[in-house]
C-alpha cells in the first residue's frame, strides 16, 4: 500500500508540472507544436493578419477623432480593441521562436505578400522583417540546393523592391538580410545599394549601414568576372570598391552639442570594428592611400597639373584602420611616410611611389570641431601623434606636434589632457634633442594660446595646463640634460603655469606663485660650482625675470580694458598696480642680485688669497676657476642680453 501510495503522488506531481507548463502558454503556441495541426493553423493565422491591422488602423482613426470629444470611461469595446493591436505581433513572435517549420517556403511567401499589402503599418513590417531570417534558416536546412537558391533570390528581389519604394525600411532589410545566406549574385546587388545609400542617407541610418558593408564583405572568394559585371568577383575588387566609395563619405561635422556628432562617431565605431576583422579590406585602403589621390580630388589634380593632398575622411579611415593592434604599425608606417611628403609639398608622387600627402590643413579639418565624433578614436590619434614624433624626419616631427596640439585643444575632458601631456613629458625624457625640441614647442604653444574648457568659457593656455603641474615639474629632474634653448623654454613654461591669475588686491598675488620647487632647484643650481651646473641657474633666474615683466604687462594691458568704473574705482585700482608692480621688480631684483652674487662669489675670494712667492705662480686648478668664473658671469650677462633684446624685461628691471 505504501508503495501504491508514493506512486500515485509522483504520477500527481507529474500531471501537475503538464498542467503548470500548459497553462503558462497560449493555446496558439501548444497547438503550432503539433504537426497535425501547425500548417492549417498558420495559414488561418497569416489571413487574419491584414483584417487586425485595417482594424488597428480603423481604431487609430477613431482614436484620433475620440480626442477632439469628452472623454469618456474606457468600456470592454476599447480594451477588445487593445488586445486586436497586439495580436500581430504576438503570432509573429510565436512564428518567429518556433523549434521547426514543416512548410517555410510557403510561409515565406505569405509573408512577403503580407509585407507588400500591409505598407501603412510601419510595426507589422518591421516585426515580419525580424521574423524572415528565422524563416529563411528553416527553410534552407529544409530545401534541396536549388530550391534554396531560388527562395533566397525570391527574398532578396522583394527586399530590395522594398526598401527602394520606402527608403525609411532600408536599415531593418539590410539588417533582414544581414542575417540571410545569400547568394553570390543578391550579395553583390545589396551590397552596391548599400554602398550608394552611404551618401544619401541620414546620420543615424548610417552605423547600420556601415555595419552591414563591413560583414557583407568576403573574407575570401573566388570567381570570374569584376564588381559590377555580372558576378561577385575577386575579393581584391570588391575591397576596392568599397574603399573608393568609403573614401567619398562626408560626414558632417558637429559641435559638441549637436546630435548628428553621436551618429557619425557610431559609423566611425563599426567601421573600425569591421577593419579590425577584415584584413583584406585594411590592406585595400592602405594601397589606396598609398598609391591613389582621393576619387573626388583625382579630376581636380588632372585638370590643374598639380598633386593632390589627403581629405579629412582619409584621415579617420587611417585611424579606423589603426584601432586594430595588427593594423597600427602599418597605418603608422603609412602616415609617417605621408607627413613627410606633404611636408615638403611634393605631391607630383615621382620616386616616392606615394599619390597624396598629409598636411597641418587637411589635418586640422579632420580633428578641429570633431572631438565627441572621434572620441572613440582616441587611442589610434594619441599613438599615430607619439609615431610622428619619434620619427627622425622634421616634417613628420612638426605634424606630430600639431597633432598633439589639436588633440589637447579639441578634447577637453581632462583624462584626455592628461594623457596629452604625459606623452609630451615622455618625449622630453627620452633625451632625444628632436622630440625634446618639438614636445617643448608643443607645451609652449599650449600655454600662449587661448583654449576652452569643458563647460565651453575660454582660458588662456597657462591656466589649462595648471591640473597638470606635477606632471611638467617632474621635467627638472631631467633638466641636466637639456639645452640652453630647452631649459629656457622648461622655466619659462613653469613660470606661466604656476603664476597666480588672481585679482590685484590679492594677497597671494606678487609673490612666485605655485613655483616653490622651481626656486628652489634655481638656487641650488646657482650655488654649484660647475660651469654648466650653474648655467642653468642663471637661465632660470633670467627667465623668472622674463615671466614676471610679461606677467605684469598682462596685467596692465587687462587692468585698461576693464577699466570702466568710477575715478575713485580707477584710483583704487592704480594703487594696487603699482603695489604689485612695485611687488614684482623687488622679486625679480632679488633673485637677479642672488645669481649675479653667485657669479662674482669665487673672484672675490680669488682676490683675498694672499700673494706669496711660492704662489705666484697660478696653478692649474686656479686657472679652471678663474674660467670657471668667467663663463658664468658671461653666461649670466648673456641671458640678460638675450631678455632686453626680446623687449620682454620691465623697465625697472633694465635700470638694474
Amino acid at each position: 500500500d505504501k508503495d501504491n501510495d508514493d506512486n500515485n503522488f509522483k504520477q500527481k506531481e507529474k500531471s501537475d508540472d503538464i498542467n503548470i507548463s500548459i497553462s503558462d502558454s497560449s493555446i496558439i503556441k501548444v497547438l503550432l507544436r503539433i504537426d497535425l495541426f501547425q500548417s492549417m493553423l498558420l495559414s488561418s493565422l497569416l489571413q487574419k493578419l491584414p483584417e487586425l491591422v485595417s482594424l488597428d488602423d480603423d481604431n487609430d482613426d477613431n482614436e484620433n477623432d475620440r480626442t477632439k470629444r469628452p472623454t469618456t470611461p474606457r468600456n470592454n469595446d476599447a480594451e477588445n480593441d487593445d488586445i486586436a493591436r497586439l495580436l500581430p505581433k504576438l503570432i509573429l513572435t510565436h512564428i518567429k521562436w518556433l523549434d521547426y517549420i514543416l512548410e517555410p517556403h510557403s510561409l515565406l511567401n505569405t509573408l512577403l505578400q503580407i509585407l507588400t499589402i500591409c505598407s501603412t503599418n510601419r510595426n507589422l513590417q518591421l516585426d515580419i522583417l525580424s521574423t524572415l531570417p528565422e524563416i529563411t534558416s528553416c527553410a534552407s536546412i529544409d530545401g534541396g540546393d536549388d530550391n534554396d537558391d531560388d527562395l533566397m533570390e525570391m527574398t532578396t528581389n522583394s527586399l530590395r523592391e522594398l526598401y527602394a519604394d520606402d527608403p525609411g525600411l532600408l536599415v531593418p532589410c539590410l539588417d533582414a538580410l544581414g542575417n540571410m545566406s545569400l547568394g553570390k549574385e543578391g550579395q553583390e546587388e545589396v551590397l552596391k545599394d548599400a554602398l550608394q545609400a552611404f551618401h544619401s542617407a541620414s546620420c543615424w541610418s548610417l552605423p547600420a549601414i556601415a555595419k552591414f558593408v563591413m560583414g557583407a564583405i568576403p573574407t575570401s572568394f573566388a570567381g570570374g568576372g569584376g564588381f559590377g559585371s555580372g558576378g561577385l568577383g575577386a575579393t581584391n575588387t570588391i575591397c576596392q570598391a568599397v574603399v573608393s566609395s568609403l573614401r567619398l563619405l562626408q560626414l558632417t561635422s558637429g559641435t559638441d552639442n549637436d546630435d548628428d556628432a553621436d551618429g557619425n562617431a557610431l559609423t566611425l565605431e563599426a567601421l573600425s570594428q569591421g577593419m579590425q576583422y577584415r584584413a583584406n579590406l585594411s590592406d585595400a585602403l592602405l594601397n589606396s592611400i598609398k598609391k591613389q589621390p582621393p576619387p573626388s580630388a583625382a579630376a581636380s589634380q588632372q585638370r590643374s597639373g598639380n598633386g593632390a593632398v589627403l581629405t579629412k575622411s582619409d584621415v579617420w579611415l587611417l585611424l579606423c584602420c589603426a584601432h586594430a593592434p595588427h593594423n597600427r604599425g602599418k597605418v603608422q608606417a603609412l602616415v609617417r611616410k605621408l607627413a613627410v611628403k606633404g611636408g615638403i609639398g611634393n605631391y607630383s608622387g615621382a620616386g616616392s611611389g606615394l599619390g597624396a600627402g598629409l598636411t597641418e590643413a587637411v589635418l586640422t579639418n579632420a580633428i578641429r570641431g570633431n572631438g565627441r565624433m572621434l572620441a572613440c578614436l582616441w587611442t589610434s590619434s594619441l599613438e599615430m601623434a607619439e609615431s610622428l614624433v619619434r620619427n627622425p624626419e622634421a616634417a613628420a616631427q612638426r605634424l606630430g606636434g600639431h597633432w598633439y596640439q589639436l588633440l589637447f585643444t579639441e578634447f577637453k575632458q581632462p583624462i584626455h589632457r592628461q594623457e596629452v601631456i604625459a606623452s609630451l613629458v615622455t618625449h622630453i625624457g627620452s633625451e632625444s634633442n628632436p622630440e625634446v625640441d618639438t614636445a617643448m614647442i608643443v607645451l609652449t604653444n599650449l600655454s600662449s594660446s587661448r583654449l576652452n574648457n569643458t563647460d565651453g568659457t575660454g582660458c588662456n593656455g597657462a591656466t589649462a595646463l595648471k591640473p597638470f603641474a606635477p606632471f611638467l615639474t617632474s621635467l627638472l629632474d631631467c633638466i641636466q640634460s637639456l639645452t640652453c634653448v630647452q631649459i629656457r623654454r622648461l622655466f619659462l613654461l613653469l613660470f606661466a603655469v604656476g603664476e597666480d591669475n588672481d585679482d590685484l588686491d590679492s594677497p597671494t598675488n606678487g609673490g612666485g606663485g605655485n613655483c616653490d620647487d622651481v626656486h628652489i632647484v634655481i638656487r641650488k643650481f646657482l650655488c654649484h660650482d660647475s660651469p654648466s651646473l650653474k648655467r642653468i641657474g642663471i637661465i632660470g633666474a633670467v627667465s623668472f625675470a622674463v615671466s614676471k615683466s610679461v606677467s605684469l604687462e598682462s596685467k596692465f594691458y587687462q587692468r585698461q580694458q576693464s577699466s570702466h568704473g568710477q575715478q575713485k574705482e580707477n584710483g583704487e585700482d592704480d594703487v594696487a598696480f603699482t603695489k604689485l608692480a612695485h611687488q614684482y621688480t623687488m622679486d625679480v631684483t632679488s633673485i637677479l642680485d642672488l645669481a649675479h652674487g653667485n657669479c662674482m662669489f669665487q673672484q672675490q675670494k680669488q682676490k683675498q688669497k694672499p700673494n706669496n712667492d711660492h704662489q705666484s705662480i697660478m696653478t692649474a686648478h686656479d686657472e679652471e676657476q678663474l674660467f670657471s668664473q668667467g663663463s658664468a658671469l658671461a653666461c649670466f650677462l648673456d641671458e640678460l642680453c638675450f631678455a632686453v633684446q626680446g623687449q620682454r624685461l620691465m623697465s625697472s628691471v633694465k635700470e638694474w
